[in-house]
């Protein structure tokens, strides 16, 4: 064992002697065995993903599916919840289906019902010439499949107006206009709401308007905001619409708008003052994550990804932003206006032209640009009127600051080169640039070299440079002596080995023979000599002789050889130095307190888990679909998800687990003269079957408490004719009082509408 600092090796300790087999692990990565191989270290798992078992392989992280919407699957960190769309109880939701719901268009169920905190779902299907009016704040519009399955079109008009209503959301939804041809026709419009955007599609065509107020994908025409996530915008304008502008989102003053996560395709053609992708002319303020932009114009005027004049700094991170322009446009990826400033961060940025100009960025008077680390290709550079502060890439392999490249005064800090590699001058005649220090009196940089570019360049080194705070000797002048540094000679024996002599010039020792060693002498120099002997080591063993502790080194062996009965064995390090071991083999397996894992084999594909300093368990491996399961005080297991009442299926794969609720009903089979339903009746289907009349009795809510709006169906099974009785206090509604069924085999069903009351309807007479 060590006694000091630690044990490495620089090769990994094997998982057969106790080890991982790996140098490192993934941050926050569950670790899965592989028989004697090193472990795996899983991808990390996002938000709500759980570790889903796959037959014969390793386990995966994966979301929760629910294939036809089913299901609500809210993910959060460490946390996962599941609800039934549309359950039993639910307040304030709405259901819309072309081919039968609560209604058949989205406008009609907002208009019917302006109600806040309301849920409206909306079925697959076409709704065409339908709008999206909230008509409350806190309303909801949600597609229950992918937002390609419900889809609203129209040929020229608005769909989706959030006005001044907050906390409003769409999602799952597609969008379309056809073919506008009047002004202000978005497929988006509010004014001082607010609106969250998730997983929509947004397609705009221009058919034929040339006037202001070009159609767009979204507009906010006041301080309202608008989140967009995962959502995508097709925008489509090839109207000659000369002096007005075409862009997919339009900021208004005071506005905010987030898009995280999307994607935008803007393709133009036409006279137009330019086009973009986002228009902000007026103190709006962007937010845009990971997105991936796309305009492209071959004759408008100027062609933005993002026209941007903002009271707050905008902020551009992290997306793909492609401008294609043609022989007549300026494009740019970012054109700041007013006084606005942008952040634009690890972005990729790639503008292009067939002949006009292409800027990276336009950055007016009295605005400000920063660029860090993007990675940019623009011919034409900067176009760089304001405030512009860069470190970026305008260059594969290159890497331009406008400002000092600062490390962070350590010690360890250095600017490294790979081979071929060159820090030199600009390409201009008289370039330059110097290496200078700090000059903490003055408070400036004093250059001590200069390098000047020029046919040939020239290098300037200053008389200021000492070595070891002595001037340094040229060419042209004497042996520089030891003193100042130097041997003190100016001529040395060819393969002499160099011997001090204090302050005068060094000696250079005749050259050794063949075989010869050179062996010191006291008070003297060193000689070769060919007859030296060494009395305390040999050439293969080399002992200690201390007889209670002994160690011996022989060949290949440190082997402790002493009296003592227990003899440890001491390697210590100097300093923050490590003792390093070649290819570390251990005879025992490598314990848990020693950072091992206390076992020397792992379980293909088990997930391990910790035992104290105990060895690891590797556990059993989970089958296709199965999760692991936390069990308080014990082990976790792979188990499979089960629904104790089938209200849910589930399909599992190879890593894949998907939940649906289970479209199979429940049957209470009852053969009596008289029934009064249960608690667990609700959603079920009771048969009777008798061959005399039957009493069906609907408890009072006193005895059985149902949640309002549960179903429960009845069919006469038998010959006798099943009268619904109310109990106490109840009242049972149905069409003309008809309150017996109409024969065998007749169905007939009763909902709870509110405490007591319950509708009965079906074959009744």
């Amino acid at each position: 064992m060590a006694t000091q600092n630690s044990i490495g090796s620089n090769k990994p300790i094997e998982v057969s002697f106790g080890g991982i087999g790996a140098a490192t692990l993934t941050d926050h990565g569950v670790l899965v065995g592989s028989g004697t191989s090193a472990v795996t270290a899983l991808t990390v798992g996002t938000n709500g993903q759980l570790l889903i078992g796959s037959t014969g392989a390793d386990p995966v992280f994966a979301n929760l599916t629910s294939t036809g919407g089913t299901i609500s699957i809210t993910e959060g960190a460490g946390t996962l919840n599941l609800e039934a769309v549309g359950g039993t109880g639910a307040q304030n939701t709405h259901t819309i289906s072309p081919s039968g719901g609560d209604y058949t268009t989205i406008q009609a169920a907002l208009t019917a019902n302006p109600t806040a905190n309301s849920l409206f779902l909306v079925y697959p299907g076409t709704y065409s010439g339908d709008t999206i009016t909230f008509t409350a704040n806190n309303q909801s519009v949600i597609g229950v499949g992918e937002p390609e399955t419900q889809v609203i079109s129209a040929a020229s008009a608005k769909i989706v107006d959030f006005a001044a209503f907050t906390g409003c959301m769409i999602s799952n939804i597609t969008c379309t206009i056809t073919g506008a041809t009047a002004a202000l026709i978005d497929t988006i419009v509010g004014s001082t709401g607010s609106l969250d955007v998730n997983k929509c599609i947004f397609n705009v065509t221009n058919s034929s308007h040339t006037g202001a107020n070009q159609p767009a994908c979204l507009r906010i025409t006041g301080a309202g905001s608008v989140d967009v996530m995962r959502s995508v915008f097709n925008y489509t304008n090839n109207v000659a619409a000369a002096g007005q502008v075409k862009v997919a989102v339009s900021l208004g003053a005071g506005s905010y708008l987030k898009i995280v996560h999307s994607e935008a395709t803007v393709g133009c053609t036409g006279a137009s003052t330019g086009s973009a992708f986002v228009y902000s002319p007026t103190t709006g303020e962007l937010e845009m994550i990971d997105c991936q932009i796309s305009v492209t114009d071959d004759t408008g005027g100027l062609v933005d990804g993002i026209y941007y004049d903002g009271t707050a700094p905008g902020l551009v991170q992290n997306c793909s932003i492609t401008v294609v322009g043609g022989a007549a446009n300026t494009g740019a990826a970012i054109q700041l206006i007013g006084s606005s400033t942008m952040r634009s961060l690890y972005n990729e940025i790639n503008v292009t032209d067939s002949g006009g100009i292409s800027y990276s960025f336009r950055v007016a008077a009295a605005t400000e640009l920063v660029s860090k680390f993007d990675d940019i290709t623009a011919a034409d550079g900067v176009d760089e009127a304001g405030t512009f502060t860069q470190v970026s890439s305008d260059g594969d392999g290159n890497l331009t600051a406008s400002g000092n490249l600062v490390s962070n005064y350590v010690a360890t800090s250095a600017v490294q080169f790979d081979d071929d590699g060159v820090m030199s001058t600009q390409v201009n005649a008289s370039d330059y640039y110097n290496i200078s220090a700090y000059n903490t009196n003055t408070t400036s940089d004093v250059a001590f070299f200069t390098l000047t570019a020029g046919d040939p360049p020239t290098g300037d080194l200053s008389t200021s440079v000492t070595m070891g705070s002595n001037a340094i000797y040229y060419a042209t002048g004497t042996d520089v002596p030891v003193t100042d540094g130097g041997t003190g000679a100016s001529t040395l024996t060819d393969h002499g080995v160099l011997v001090g002599s204090g302050t005068a010039a060094v000696t250079a020792l005749a050259v050794g023979s063949t075989g010869e060693v050179l062996i010191g002498n006291t008070g003297a120099d060193p000689s070769w000599s060919s007859t030296a002997t060494v009395t305390t080591l040999n050439a293969t063993t080399f002992d200690t002789n201390v007889a209670a502790a002994a160690v011996t080194l022989s060949g290949t062996s440190l082997t402790a050889d002493g009296t003592d009965s227990d003899i440890d064995i001491n390697i210590t390090a100097k300093g923050t130095g490590q003792v390093i071991i070649d290819d570390l083999q251990l005879t025992t397996d490598l314990a848990v307190t020693e950072g091992g894992t206390g076992a020397s084999s792992l379980t293909d594909h088990g997930v391990l888990v910790g035992s104290g300093t105990g060895a690891v368990t590797a556990l059993s491996v989970g089958t296709n679909g199965q999760v692991l399961v936390g069990s308080t005080g014990a082990d976790p297991v792979f188990a499979t998800l089960a629904s104790a009442d089938n209200s849910i299926d589930f399909t599992t794969g190879a890593g894949t687990l998907d939940l649906s609720v289970s479209g199979t009903v429940s049957i209470n089979a009852q053969t009596g003269t008289s029934y009064t339903p249960v608690i667990g009746d609700a959603g079920k289907l009771v048969t009777l079957d008798n061959a005399a009349a039957i009493t069906l009795t609907i408890p009072p809510n006193s005895s059985v408490a149902y949640d309002t709006g549960t179903t429960i169906a009845f069919a006469q099974k038998g010959a006798g004719t099943v009268t619904f009785a109310p109990g106490s206090g109840v009242t049972i509604s149905s069409r003309g009082s008809a309150l017996d069924t109409a024969g065998q085999y007749a169905m007939a069903s009763v909902v709870k509408i509110s405490t007591d009351l319950w509708y009965l309807s079906g074959d009744i007479s």
